[in-house]
């Protein structure tokens, strides 16, 4: 195959050129180390998209992975020991937005929500998360700093961790 029937059948049938690849003994193991939706991005927006960006985003990526996982896992805690069907709320969960799920702690748990200190952080994390997928990279900061600065990135953590052990004081 020429370079340009490479080309045409990557753009026509992936699947079929990833079988021919791997018929023919190679592999596609080596194009994990481009990363290419991260050579993509920047490519396309060198002004916009350097290291530092790149840092705070995966960041925000992987904290708010956890904090979305870790509140879900929590509900589902809260909510099967007040003894709910768990596949009824682990189907409810499935379907909540990061959002929805902050609103349903504000509503389910949460005596007084204008005041309470964990879905403020929890707020602020999902507005970290939508900056990021909006591509408003400039945005990640917490606490004064950039979030590809470590100092940032442990504030966020430590204020996290406060506002959770503070929040039983005011639980419904």
């Amino acid at each position: 195959m020429d370079e340009q029937e490479i080309f045409d059948l990557l753009f026509s049938n992936p699947d079929k050129l990833f079988t021919l690849i791997e018929q023919r003994g190679g592999s596609l193991d080596d194009l994990k180390k481009l990363e290419i939706g991260k050579l993509m991005a920047r490519k396309r927006f060198p002004e916009l998209v350097k290291q530092d960006s790149i840092d705070a985003a995966e960041f925000v990526l992987w904290f708010s992975y956890f904090v979305e996982r870790e509140i879900r896992d929590s509900i589902f805690y809260v909510e099967t020991n007040l003894h709910k069907d768990s596949k009824e709320i682990d189907k409810m969960l499935d379907e909540m937005t990061f959002g929805q799920k902050i609103k349903f702690i504000e509503e389910h748990y949460i005596s007084n929500p204008k005041m309470d200190v964990y879905t403020k952080v929890l707020k602020d994390i999902k507005n970290l998360r939508n900056s990021m997928a909006h591509g408003e990279l400039n945005k990640l900061f917490y606490g004064g700093y950039f979030l590809s600065d470590p100092r940032g990135q442990l504030k966020l953590g430590v204020d996290l961790r406060n506002a959770s052990l503070r929040k039983n004081n005011n639980i419904k």
